[in-house]
C-alpha cells in the first residue's frame, strides 16, 4: 500500500503541473497557496501504519460515473473489468507492475485525469503544509487561476 500511496499522491499533483513558476524575492515570505483535495478513497488508518485497510469510495468521487469510466477506457485496456468496489481498484494500483504506476507515468497521469472528470463535490480548501485531512487518499487540485 505504500506505493499505493505514493502513487496516488502524485496523481492528485498531476493537474498542478500547468503551474507557473515565479521567483522568489530573498527574505519574502511566501503566500500560502490553495489547493482543493476530492477524497477518492477513503479506509481506516490503523496504528502507525501509512497504508489503508477496508478501501471505501471516498465522497470527493463519483464512484459510479468514475468505474464506468476506468472500464471503458481504452487506455488501460481491460485492467479494471473485473472490478466491481473501491478495494478492487485500488488492489490494481497497488500490485500492477512497478513502473505502469509509477510518479508522473502516463498510467498514472491518466488515472488522476479520469478521477478529475469524475469528481464530485466542491471539495475541501486546503493550504500548502496542511496535513489535517482524514486518512484517505486524494485527488489534490491547483486552484491558482490564471489572469
Amino acid at each position: 500500500m505504500k506505493k499505493f500511496l505514493a502513487i496516488i499522491i502524485s496523481l492528485m499533483l498531476v493537474f498542478s503541473f500547468c503551474t507557473i513558476a515565479f521567483a522568489e524575492t530573498t527574505g519574502t515570505t511566501p503566500t500560502p497557496h490553495t489547493y482543493k483535495a476530492y477524497k477518492i478513497f477513503d479506509g481506516i488508518q490503523e496504528g502507525t501504519a501509512t497504508d489503508l485497510s477496508r478501501v471505501l469510495w471516498g465522497d470527493g468521487i463519483n464512484s459510479a460515473a468514475f468505474l464506468a469510466a476506468l472500464k471503458a477506457d481504452t487506455t488501460f485496456g481491460d485492467t479494471f473489468d473485473a472490478c466491481n468496489t473501491a478495494a478492487d481498484v485500488a488492489e490494481i494500483l497497488n500490485s500492477g507492475a512497478e513502473t505502469s504506476w509509477a510518479d508522473n507515468s502516463a498510467n498514472a497521469m491518466h488515472f488522476a485525469e479520469l478521477a478529475y472528470r469524475n469528481k464530485a463535490g466542491n471539495g475541501i480548501t486546503v493550504t500548502n503544509g496542511q496535513t489535517n485531512l482524514e486518512a484517505g487518499y486524494y485527488l489534490v487540485v491547483d486552484t491558482l487561476e490564471y489572469l
